[in-house]
């Protein structure tokens, strides 16, 4: 059974964001060079590979957004973004999920997030989008077979031993 997941903001503290729990959990990803219907075929089929997601809607806009359910236990976000990657590329250039991050307090913060961002480079890379708005992209590092890769409850729990923050959740009306 499949879950949806949402990439792109996903808020943590949140009455859905249960750290510990034995539920399935949303998150919102941006999904770049979704182009088409077939595009949206195509990355659909590489998520629902991955064991542990439950449902996966995506909407195409100037860049597809994704909501993605899925049982943490089973899966790591980093897998489905790596599925994601995965995906027979319709138009040529893979499609690459990222999903977006914001830190009001990062000004407040700066060292200890870079700090945390620092602990996880070998999975994420971190791009400021505003920092005085403490707005940020994190972007998938490959990952080979069999790899996990990032796990969002440990690098939330980091976070939010520092300060709170939530990652970006839009809703895809989409397939």
């Amino acid at each position: 059974m499949k879950m949806s997941m949402l990439l792109g903001l996903f808020l943590f503290g949140d009455s859905c964001w249960l750290l510990g729990a034995e539920k399935s959990e949303t998150l919102t990803m941006y999904i770049s060079g979704v182009e088409c219907p077939a595009c949206i075929s195509m990355v659909k089929l590489s998520v629902d590979e991955v064991k542990g997601v439950s449902e996966l809607k995506i909407e195409q806009r100037l860049e597809g957004v994704a909501n993605v359910t899925f049982d943490p236990k089973s899966a790591t976000v980093h897998q489905v973004a790596q599925a994601v990657t995965d995906a027979v590329a319709i138009h040529g250039k893979p499609y690459e999920a990222r999903m977006e991050l914001k830190v009001p307090a990062y000004a407040q913060h700066k060292p200890a997030v870079d700090a945390v961002f620092s602990q996880f480079k070998d999975l994420i890379e971190v791009n400021v989008m505003d920092a005085a708005r403490g707005e940020f992209t994190l972007l998938f590092q490959p990952l080979e077979k069999g790899q996990k890769g990032l796990d969002h409850t440990q690098f939330a729990e980091a976070l939010k031993k520092i300060t709170p923050f939530t990652f970006v959740f839009e809703k895809a009306e989409g397939y």
